[in-house]
């Protein structure tokens, strides 16, 4: 999360699962370098406790979940939200429509409106980036959690769609793999596309 470290956070956390999954690997490598703390916590509830003690002590503290995450963090998300905060809090959440790296679909906008948090939906991947620092003001302007919902791994699975759509219609033989399930517990999303001029 390019955005976070330009931003500047001071605490992180998450638990591992897709789709959500590579953005703390990311994050945790950086953390020494950047001068910030991140953890895998035991479980989402209590990566978003932690989450909420620092923004308690001024941090600004980011805390990454799958969709299913969301759901078991409810209670402390609508408590969290009630409490107000002192320093920045971003909650990250993605979404997994058509269930493509995970069990279940869910849209975390309902989240957002049984707990009353503000939420924003980036487009793509620059303007994520780009909204991380406006969450973050926000998120301190009005003393209250931000959310900030992506749509994991769809990326990559659309980019090799339309890649390859573009070889069809230019006459090429194309192949597509994606490979995903095996991402329900962390790993990645990887699309493969080959293409040949072979009939």
């Amino acid at each position: 999360m390019r955005g976070a470290l330009e931003e500047g956070i001071d605490f992180a956390a998450s638990y591992p699962g897709s789709p959500s999954s590579q953005v703390l690997s990311m994050l945790g490598n950086a953390a020494d370098r950047f001068n910030f703390y991140a953890e895998w916590s035991t479980n989402e509830m209590v990566a978003f406790e932690a989450y909420l003690g620092a923004s308690f002590a001024g941090a600004r503290a980011l805390c990454i979940v799958k969709q299913n995450g969301l759901m078991v963090l409810g209670d402390a998300l609508c408590s969290g939200a009630l409490s107000g905060i002192r320093g920045g809090l971003v909650l990250i959440t993605s979404d997994d429509p058509d269930s493509h790296s995970s069990t279940n679909e869910f849209d975390s906008g309902h989240m957002a409106d049984m707990a009353e948090v503000p939420m924003l939906e980036p487009t793509c991947m620059q303007e994520a980036k780009d909204l991380l620092p406006y969450a973050f003001e926000l998120s301190e302007q009005l003393k209250q959690i931000v959310m900030i919902c992506g749509i994991g791994g769809q990326g990559n699975i659309l980019a090799s769609e339309l890649l390859g759509t573009v070889f069809v219609e230019l006459g090429y033989k194309v192949a597509i793999g994606e490979t995903y399930g095996a991402s329900q517990r962390g790993g990645s999303v990887m699309s493969d596309v080959q293409v040949s001029q072979d009939k």
